[in-house]
């Protein structure tokens, strides 16, 4: 999988993180493991990196301060834009859908295809409308049988512009991607 036009990809806001003190810190461990290796691989400047989550503790905060700005539940949504990529993994679908409306550039977050086997009705009309104008790949990382990516995919816009043939407008995601689950893995051995 190709970034397309990476250079362009310009902001990163992360939904959803966990708090890394919670029942669930082993996930947040690797998803923040993985974001801090998409804005090294982007160059993503910390002025441009935002986390929210209403778990997040006082220490999860000051920690993640060190690395981007911590913003409000609902203010993440507003500094959505065509050049960010959004990392929401596990994200409960009614915000995803305002998250998502800001079209971003690049989207890591639930397997969108699975939600609409799985739904009816028109509470699906926003994933149609996000799903046509985005190419995906559905993720297939296992990380020490645990439940960090599961049921995620990645998404990216579609654009004759964003998928010209010019290799250095390009980070190769996927192989990025490996590199970091491999580091993960290495820690925990």
């Amino acid at each position: 999988m190709l970034f397309p036009r990476a250079r362009e990809l310009n902001r990163l806001v992360v939904f959803g993180l966990g708090s890394f003190s919670g029942l669930t810190a082993s996930s947040t461990y690797y998803q923040f493991a993985l974001v801090r290796e998409v804005a090294e691989l982007l160059k993503i400047r910390k002025g441009e990196v935002y986390f929210q989550d209403p778990l997040f503790t006082e220490w999860d905060r000051a920690f993640l301060e060190g690395v981007g700005s911590v913003v409000e539940v609902g203010s993440g949504e507003e500094v959505v834009q065509e050049g960010t990529v959004v990392v929401a993994v596990h994200l409960e679908y009614g915000v995803l859908e305002g998250v998502l409306e800001g079209r971003p550039g690049v989207a890591v977050c639930n397997d969108l295809g699975h939600f609409l086997d799985m739904r009816i009705g028109g509470e699906v009309e926003w994933v149609r409308a996000f799903l046509e104008g985005v190419e995906g790949e559905v993720l297939k990382w296992d990380i020490g049988s645990g439940g960090a990516f599961n049921h995620s995919a990645v998404y990216w816009r579609k654009g004759a512009e964003d998928c010209r043939e010019v290799e250095s407008d390009k980070v190769d995601g996927e192989n990025a991607v490996e590199a970091v689950i491999e580091n993960i893995g290495s820690v925990n051995t």
